[in-house]
């Protein structure tokens, strides 16, 4: 399958539906932890997000523990693990890590699992948002593709700050093939680098989308063929993590 944004109300790039052609393959392909049928339910779980009753309720509540009711779902899976996906998507800002501890608990799901899930919902997210900005429709992913979840984690890791351990700095076999000796790491890049696979499809999306994670440091670096500059771009992406109450 090929995005098609033909229907848009501005042109958009080649990359882009490119990236997002790969995304879509991505968000159904049998992952570390979770195979594609499961995948692919969290991110119908994570679609049906932005237009649940509940969700909007949550949202509007000065506190969320004030308010009980079912989610709008059509995904097929454990309503708790489809509240997780629904909070992650609808009310990120108001997440914290004894929220996180309470609902891995509930749901029996493991560091690895958890931030799997949390990619591919973010991914899922972020594919819907892009088509609501263009005036499409959201585009209908692939069929979820058999096979067996690689199970693959680092060895190296650390529980410093962050509510999952992630990869620890350093020279171990998973850090090299994920950073090689790149002196400094995006904090999003170390965010999920517990599963390295998720990491990869970041980075791979992050040149169509913004900039390749290297240049990021590079201040007078500007992406070639872009309508906006460099002092634009950060504009736009500054506010627009405000907006979003981006924790970084």
């Amino acid at each position: 399958m090929t995005f098609d944004y033909s229907m848009a109300a501005v042109p958009i790039r080649r990359d882009l539906a490119s990236s997002h052609t790969d995304l879509a393959t991505h968000l159904t392909t049998p992952g570390t932890w979770w195979d594609g049928e499961a995948r692919a339910a969290i991110a119908r779980a994570a679609r049906c997000a932005r237009s649940c009753g509940l969700c909007r309720e949550l949202e509007a509540a000065p506190s969320p523990h004030t308010i009980t009711g079912v989610h709008e779902d059509d995904s097929g899976i454990d309503p708790a693990i489809v509240d997780l996906i629904h909070r992650i998507v609808s009310d990120p800002g108001r997440l914290s890590r004894a929220w996180y501890e309470r609902s891995v608990e509930r749901v029996g799901l493991e560091p690895e699992r958890f931030v799997e899930l949390a990619a591919v919902a973010s991914f899922s997210l972020a594919l819907d948002v892009f088509a609501r900005a263009v005036g499409v429709a959201p585009m209908a992913l692939p069929d979820p593709t058999a096979g067996t979840p690689s199970r693959h984690r680092p060895e190296e890791t650390e529980s410093t700050s962050a509510w999952v351990p992630r990869l620890a700095p350093g020279a171990s076999t998973d850090w090299v093939a994920l950073f090689g000796d790149r002196g400094s790491i995006a904090e999003v890049e170390l965010a999920w680098s517990l599963v390295p696979a998720e990491v990869e499809m970041l980075r791979a999306l992050a040149p169509a989308h913004y900039m390749a994670f290297e240049n990021v440091t590079r201040p007078h670096h500007t992406e070639p063929g872009r309508a906006i500059d460099r002092m634009q771009m950060e504009f736009v992406a500054a506010r627009d993590s405000t907006h979003n109450d981006c924790f970084y």
